[in-house]
């Protein structure tokens, strides 16, 4: 599908500016409605602006009625974070554009889940000492799994509370 360069590019500056991942779909649909095409279209638009291959939402969700606002609520956890891994892709902003208008994501650093899991393959363990070499490799391998999930999850949570940061300021800004 088509998509309109002008809304890749609103699509950005809101994300920059705190919109979440639902309430950028929720855009989509506003602007070009609520058709037999919004599925394509969300897919289209989150593939150009933010290089996200597939956005897992089922066609059925977007038949709900409009007033149940949180409906896409899921999708923020793991959709936020797909944006962001690819942010080198869309996000180009200089240095000095990026001092003066920062993002609220600027300083959260995220590695993919795989990328994580291989990270704590090749770590030492201390804390385990002499027990590490007695463990089988199935309960090495799980532990790698367990640490590189949990790096996920501390980085998930870092992000989320960035931008739980920039929602708060937003909704201070508006009361001024």
């Amino acid at each position: 599908m088509k998509v309109d360069p002008h809304v890749v590019t609103e699509l950005r500056r809101r994300f920059m500016s705190g919109a979440t991942p639902s309430r950028l779909i929720m855009d989509i649909i506003d602007w070009h409605g609520d058709d037999a095409g919004t599925y394509g279209l969300i897919q289209s638009y989150f593939q150009e602006a933010f290089g996200v291959h597939h956005v897992q939402i089922a066609k059925s969700v977007l038949q709900i009625c409009e007033q149940d606002a949180l409906r896409y609520a899921h999708l923020n956890t793991h959709l936020l974070y797909e944006m962001l891994l690819h942010r080198g892709d869309w996000d180009d902003r200089s240095e000095s554009e990026m001092r003066d208008h920062p993002a609220w994501y600027d300083s959260v650093e995220l590695s993919g889940e795989f990328a994580l899991v291989e990270h704590a393959r090749n770590c030492h363990f201390p804390e385990f000492g002499n027990v590490w070499e007695k463990l089988s490799d199935e309960a090495k391998e799980y532990l790698h799994q367990t640490v590189g999930n949990l790096n996920y999850l501390h980085q998930m949570s870092t992000l989320l509370a960035r931008l739980t940061e920039q929602l708060q300021h937003n909704l201070v800004a508006n009361k001024s």
